[in-house]
């Protein structure tokens, strides 16, 4: 991470974390590059940055979920636009999410590296192409391939002084599944109790209690040769169409996390 240093890193629990990382610019032309420091990551669920250094805690579930000064994972830096959910919006059913494709400067993209490492890679442009093309349209600006080249069509480069938080899954493998009613302990958790009795509200803080009602399954170590060998046959010949159920398994295993669930990918699609 020749680019960032990490300031932070705080687990929030067993499941999901956030990593907090100070960014400087070093004038690198290929975007900055981060990896995350564990080898069971699934996926990154969220991606912000805030202004300012000097971060004591991790960001609130809100300000995870809002669009401001959000980065938005891609397939491929050359993506213009991603699926953004609508909470206002009606869906026909509840395995569906229902929202609006959006174009997008700030994006990323992820890969696992051959030691197992998850990585995130940003872009590194900071000028508008279609601003730089009017303006030398216009005459107000002189052929300048570098501030041609250097333009957000591959991402926006990250800001200086500002500090990148990352809220990331990981997996346990086969040991992760679990049956019912295993479940009984609760980490970092947020909640509001706003009733007009303050006593009742204590009350109702500390009797708060957790189980779980149906088994967590899907769990699944790293792949053997095999298996990886049928994965790849199987993404080559979907070419990225959506025909056969091995077409749609490639697709959904190359959404971001937010959109599918390995259980239910499991239950329905083997």
């Amino acid at each position: 991470m020749q680019n960032s240093i990490f300031i932070t890193y705080n687990p929030d629990s067993i499941s999901e974390k956030n990593i907090a990382i100070d960014l400087f610019r070093k004038g690198r032309q290929n975007g900055y590059f981060i990896y995350l420091p564990e080898r069971n990551v699934l996926g990154v669920t969220s991606v912000i940055h805030k202004e300012g250094t000097s971060y004591g805690s991790n960001p609130t579930s809100d300000e995870f979920r809002s669009t401001i000064n959000k980065w938005y994972e891609v397939k491929t830096l050359m993506d213009d636009k991603v699926f953004i959910e609508d909470p206002t919006a009606a869906s026909d059913s509840h395995n569906f999410k229902a929202g609006n494709w959006v174009s997008v400067t700030k994006k990323f993209v992820t890969e696992y590296t051959p030691e197992g490492y998850f990585s995130l890679t940003f872009g590194s442009g900071n000028i508008n192409l279609m601003e730089n093309i009017d303006n030398y349209m216009n005459g107000n600006m002189q052929v300048n391939l570098t501030s041609y080249l250097n333009n957000i069509a591959l991402g926006e480069i990250l800001k200086t002084n500002t500090t990148l938080f990352i809220k990331y899954r990981i997996g346990g493998g086969k040991d992760s599944n679990i049956g019912i009613n295993v479940i009984s302990t609760m980490d970092a958790y947020e909640y509001v109790v706003n009733g007009p009795n303050s006593s009742i509200n204590s009350q109702v803080s500390q009797s708060i209690r957790v189980t779980n009602v149906t088994p967590a399954v899907g769990g699944a170590d790293i792949p053997t040769i095999e298996e990886i060998r049928n994965m790849i046959a199987y993404n080559f010949s979907a070419q990225n169409r959506a025909v056969t159920l091995n077409d749609y398994k490639s697709i959904i295993y190359v959404l971001p996390q937010t959109f599918w669930d390995r259980k239910f990918t499991y239950k329905y699609l083997n």
